[in-house]
């Protein structure tokens, strides 16, 4: 015996366990109860499509037009018509609402010559019959098979099985049989009995011979219908002949064209018709005929119709120089097909010329060319007369045939200009502005062209290329002693013309002047002109004196060849210490040196007697003069210029002060170191 455990709960494991079987229970109550409740539904339904079903056959009954009148016909009987005619009432689905009369119907269908299906269409809230449709929406297989038809078989076993099958059933059928296009036979809607295959055999016996074609119509259960014919020929095979009695033997466009022939059949069934005549109208210079005997045999009659209606072919134009400037006469190439009467001639005209040809007659007329015609079947090309008249514009060009026709006239553009362009130069100013021929002023010089004069240079028109042989259309000349600019014009057509501007001089600068002194100490002004260009008009010197004035300003004016003038000053002024000369007793060899009031820096004062040198400072320092036999000293910086140590002089007077100035008789521009002598200054004109 197993003792009790005392358990105060479920484990976690027992728990989940419980809940599992807990879900699977409910789940299984609910499908359950799902079930039941459709099942109950869809049979609610299938009730209420019932009772509309019994109306819809009451209502036939009572309404026999209203059933399909042929054996695989349907139509359709709508819920409110049964409504309407009190075969039924109002049809409420499960949740209480009226289902929708006019979308619900009762289709009715005749598959076989007394019976017929009814099939609802019921649509509520929520709800619509299940689709009773067929699935194969195609009709009965129908098959063929001819038996002594052949070329060699008796006529009089010549017959047709028919197959019609259908999984679907076949509700009914028809055939229809037709010898040489017209109806013999009609079967009439026959009924199928639901049959899966129905098969029978045709005697065509009495339908022979001629063109026999059998058409059969099927119907299946559902209504889908199928239709298939077969066409077999059956005839002598003894062909009838013909003899010509009316034909053309001569090319023309005039249609129609009559023709006759006789038929002449061996088989003794005689000919469709006696005579046949027909017409023509298409190309052809031999046209066929067809005759046909009683029994159907067709035979081929050729008569000469020589009909050509078509114009030859659009030109096709070979021109070297479409569209492209030329100044060559040229010949181009046609080619034109006609395959019937063949070309007679090639013409030509200008459509937009308003001008003549050589003969006077206008240019916008056609004109033939001479020996064009060709055989017919003659395919290569015709060469036109050359083109040598100026003209920029279109030429047509077309075919005629033998018979009139004329093709649509192919293009070409002529451009033909044997003319050159012409070109001038220009000045501006267009004559010289100054004297003797001379230009004063800058010249532009530019080119220019133009049309010959009449119709005008039409390759003008076009692109061209002038300008100037120094390069550009336009140029600026100033100072020359003369020069000539020339220029160029080209038109598109290879036409080409030059043209000069002519010599011409300019001269914009007038004469420069320069000035000068001359005489003792400066009494004499003097002032030259010169002009390297056009020259001058007049003397080149000048000049003035000076004496007895303090301050004199000296003017000139010049004038050069071409008409320019200059004038120029240049103010003179008196320098009373102009220069010095030694006075008495030994003097230096070069009194003076240098501007006014200034001693030369870097000149050495030689004494005659003397021994005597100076020093001089240059940029790297000082520098002692030849002749020194010691160091370069002085004051200390000032004045620049020192003595060589001992200074010697030829005079008794000690000297006692190395910058001693009280024996000098000038104020200014002396050499303040010389006490050897005296120097007396001389007034002049500084320049």
């Amino acid at each position: 015996m197993f003792g009790r455990k005392n358990n105060k709960g479920f484990s976690l494991v027992e728990l989940l366990a419980a809940i599992v079987i807990m879900g699977i229970l409910t789940g299984i109550g609910i499908v359950s109860v799902t079930y039941l409740i459709n099942k109950t539904e869809k049979e609610y339904y299938k009730a209420q499509e019932s009772e509309i079903i019994m109306a819809a056959k009451s209502y036939t009954q009572d309404n026999r037009s209203f059933l399909p009148k042929r054996v695989g016909q349907k139509n359709q009987v709508y819920l409110k018509t049964l409504q309407d005619k009190k075969y039924i009432g109002e049809v409420i689905d499960r949740n209480k609402k009226i289902c929708d009369p006019n979308q619900s119907y009762v289709q009715v269908y005749r598959y076989s010559k007394n019976d017929y299906s009814y099939v609802v269409n019921l649509v509520c809230d929520g709800y619509t019959s299940e689709d009773s449709s067929p699935t194969n929406l195609v009709g009965p297989d129908i098959k063929f098979v001819f038996e002594g038809i052949g070329a060699n078989d008796n006529y009089d076993l010549a017959k047709v099985t028919i197959t019609i099958e259908d999984e679907d059933k076949i509700s009914g059928y028809r055939y229809i049989i037709t010898k040489n296009g017209n109806e013999v036979k009609n079967s009439g809607d026959i009924d199928g009995k639901l049959e899966k295959k129905i098969e029978f055999t045709l005697p065509l016996k009495e339908y022979v011979p001629g063109i026999i074609e059998i058409k059969v119509i099927a119907t299946d259960f559902y209504g889908n219908e199928s239709n298939k014919k077969e066409q077999k020929t059956i005839v002598n095979s003894t062909a009838p002949t013909c003899t010509v009695l009316k034909e053309n033997t001569t090319w023309t466009n005039a249609v129609p064209v009559e023709t006759q022939v006789k038929c002449n059949d061996f088989t003794g069934l005689g000919c469709k018709k006696d005579v046949y005549t027909q017409d023509f109208y298409n190309d052809a210079k031999v046209s066929v005929v067809e005759i046909e005997d009683n029994a159907g045999n067709k035979g081929i009659c050729n008569v000469n119709t020589y009909i050509d209606v078509t114009p030859p072919t659009g030109p096709v134009i070979e021109n070297a120089y479409e569209n492209t400037w030329t100044n060559t006469s040229y010949t181009i190439k046609v080619t034109s097909v006609d395959e019937m009467s063949g070309i007679a001639f090639i013409e030509y005209r200008y459509p937009d010329s308003n001008g003549k040809d050589g003969n006077g007659n206008p240019e916008n007329e056609w004109h033939r060319y001479e020996n064009s015609s060709k055989d017919p079947g003659d395919n290569t090309p015709f060469v036109t007369t050359a083109f040598s008249k100026e003209r920029g514009e279109y030429v047509e060009i077309r075919a005629c045939d033998n018979v009139g026709n004329c093709s649509e006239p192919g293009r070409s553009m002529i451009k033909i200009d044997k003319t050159s362009p012409s070109c001038s130069v220009h000045r501006s100013p267009s004559s010289p502005n100054g004297n003797n021929g001379w230009y004063n002023t800058s010249v532009t010089v530019s080119v220019t062209y133009s049309e010959p004069d009449g119709t005008g240079d039409r390759a003008v028109a076009s692109p061209v290329s002038y300008g100037l042989s120094s390069g550009g259309t336009s140029t600026t000349q100033s100072d020359t002693a003369g020069t000539s600019y020339s220029g160029y014009v080209s038109d598109a057509a290879g036409n080409s013309s030059s043209c000069s501007s002519g010599s011409f001089k300019v001269d914009t600068v007038g004469p420069s002047i320069s000035f000068g002194i001359s005489g003792t100490n400066g009494t004499t002004a003097t002032s030259t002109c010169s002009d390297s260009l056009s020259g001058l008009s007049g003397s080149s010197s000048g000049s003035m004196g000076l004496s007895g004035k303090s301050s004199v300003t000296y003017t000139r004016t010049c004038t050069d060849k071409a008409g320019n003038s200059t004038t120029s000053s240049h103010t003179y002024s008196y320098n009373s210490c102009k220069s010095k000369k030694c006075v008495g007793g030994q003097y230096c060899s070069d009194c003076y040196k240098g501007s006014p009031n200034t001693c030369v820096s870097g000149t050495y004062e030689v004494c005659v007697s003397s021994v005597r040198r100076r020093c001089k400072k240059t940029s790297t320092g000082w520098v002692m003069a030849p002749g020194c036999n010691s160091a370069c000293y002085g004051t200390g910086g000032t004045p620049e210029i020192y003595y060589c140590d001992p200074p010697v002089c030829t005079k008794t007077e000690t000297r006692t002060d190395p910058c001693r100035t009280t024996k000098n008789t000038c104020t200014y521009g002396c050499d303040p170191w010389d006490d050897c002598y005296t120097k007396e200054c001389v007034g002049g004109f500084d320049f």
